[in-house]
């Protein structure tokens, strides 16, 4: 499946199936960070593959936290914009955000999902760099 199918999904309101386009990178993910956090990461040349993978899994993440998003936003606008045509004596544009953000409570959650997961690998990046580049300082302490 490519990010268009999973765009696609979104849009027909199938979360879990879009949930589904994404196990395999989010267990991806899992894996890497749990090599990090048991400090199991030793190797330069790991280190060096890691960072392309977590990057690379980085992307996925960022473009589906967006498509999320985008469609979250479309869905409370639609809704506030149906509350507000409504005319009802009584409208008021707190209460119409509110339920409007209801009616996109599973979007939200499932945004905010992807978001960890967008944080969780922008900051194994950053420390697989700082792993590399405490190995290269290493390695030059040794020759000197």
């Amino acid at each position: 499946m490519n990010i268009f199918e999973f765009e696609k999904l979104i849009k027909q309101g199938e979360l879990e199936k879009a949930l589904e386009y994404l196990k395999e990178d989010i267990k991806t993910a899992e894996h890497y960070n749990d090599l990090l956090k048991n400090a199991n990461l030793q190797e330069s040349s790991l280190i060096y593959e890691s960072i392309q993978i977590i990057s690379g899994l980085y992307g996925v993440f960022v473009v589906a936290k967006k498509i999320l998003e985008t469609e979250r936003s479309n869905i409370e606008d639609r809704k506030y914009l149906e509350i507000k045509n409504k005319g009802e004596k009584n409208f008021t544009s707190t209460s119409a955000k509110k339920e409007a953000s209801y009616t996109a409570y599973d979007y939200k959650r499932l945004e905010n999902l992807i978001d960890g997961y967008v944080e969780q690998t922008y900051k194994n990046v950053s420390t697989c760099q700082s792993l590399l580049s405490f190995h290269k300082e290493a390695i030059k302490g040794m020759i000197e």
